[in-house]
C-alpha cells in the first residue's frame, strides 16, 4: 500500500486481505492497514472462499534460501521451504491480474538453480501467466540500506503481447541516511558490553576506518558489529535483519560518544 500510495493510487484501492502468523506485525498490519481480512495462517486459509484481487503481494519465507540461514531449502525443518505451494494454490485458484513475489537473492544462486526454476516453471501455471524476474538492491532505489532480494512479476498473458517485457524500473542514488536517523542530541547512547565480541569488532572496524581516510565522527559509517564478520558502509546501512532488531542493530558512527 505504500507503494501504491507513492504512486498516487491509494484512492482507488483497498487492502482486500493479510496473512501474518507474527502477533506483533499483525498488529501493527491492523493497526496501520486495517484489511478487510485477516488470516494468521497461509496453510489453513480457505483459499476456495477468499476474495479475488487484481494484485497478489507475497513475500514469503526467506531462510530455507538465505546465505545467512541454514541453507536446507524445501527440507527447511520447520516447513518454510513449503509455503510456496500456499501461495500458489491461491494464483491457480483465483487468477490474480497481476501478482509480486519477494524473497532473497539467494534463491537464484547455484545452488538452488533447479529449485528456482522449479518455482518460475510452476507460476506460469501452464502459460497463463506471462513472467519476469529480476535481482534489486534497495540501495540503487532511494533506500540507504544494502539489501539485495529477487523479484517475481506475473501477468495475465491474456493482458499482455506475445513479446511484452516488465519495464524494470531505472536506478536512483539513495538519499542521505541521516535523514532516516533520531536527531543527534548529545544523549548517551547504548554500547556494547564489555569483553564482547560487539565490543571487539567495533575497535577493530574504527582502527580501520582512519586508515581509510574516513571521519567517522561527522560522517554515517554503519558497522555491523554484531555479524559473525565484521563490516561496515559510508551513509549505508548493511541488510537490516530481524536478528538486528534483537541486538541493537547497527552501530552509527556519528550518533555514538
Amino acid at each position: 500500500m505504500v507503494a501504491l500510495a507513492s504512486l498516487g493510487l491509494q484512492d482507488g484501492c483497498r487492502l482486500a486481505f493479510c496473512c501474518e502468523k507474527d502477533p506483533t506485525a499483525r498488529l501493527f498490519l491492523r493497526r496501520v492497514r486495517n484489511p478487510s481480512l485477516f488470516f494468521e495462517d497461509i496453510t489453513t486459509r480457505p483459499v476456495a472462499d477468499m476474495p479475488a484481487c487484481d494484485l497478489y503481494v507475497v513475500g514469503f519465507p526467506c531462510q530455507p534460501w538465505s546465505v545467512a540461514g541454514l541453507n536446507e531449502g524445501n527440507q527447511d525443518r520447520q516447513g518454510r521451504g513449503q509455503i510456496f505451494e500456499h501461495l500458489l494454490e491461491y494464483i491457480r485458484t483465483k487468477s490474480p491480474r497481476t501478482f509480486l513475489l519477494e524473497n532473497v537473492k539467494g534463491l537464484t544462486h547455484k545452488t538452488n538453480a533447479q529449485v528456482f526454476r522449479n518455482i518460475l516453471h510452476a507460476l506460469r501455471c501452464d502459460g497463463r501467466y506471462a513472467l519476469s524476474w529480476q535481482v534489486l538492491n534497495t540501495a540503487n532505489y532511494g533506500i540507504p540500506q544494502n539489501r539485495e532480494r529477487v523479484y517475481i512479476i506475473g501477468i495475465l498473458a491474456s493482458m499482455v503481447s506475445d513479446d511484452y517485457a516488465f519495464p524494470w524500473p531505472s536506478p536512483v542514488p539513495p538519499k542521505p541516511i541521516v535523514r532516516f536517523l533520531d536527531a543527534d542530541t548529545g544523549a548517551a547512547r547504548t554500547q556494547p558490553g564489555a569483553g564482547t565480541l560487539a565490543e571487539r569488532q567495533k575497535a577493530q572496524l574504527l582502527r580501520k576506518l582512519p586508515d581509510d581516510g574516513a571521519n567517522w565522527r561527522q560522517e554515517p559509517y554503519l558497522l555491523d558489529i554484531f555479524a559473525s564478520t565484521a563490516r561496515y558502509m559510508h551513509n549505508l546501512s548493511p541488510c537490516i535483519t530481524r536478528q538486528r532488531g534483537g541486538s541493537m542493530g547497527h552501530w552509527v558512527t556519528c550518533r555514538q560518544g
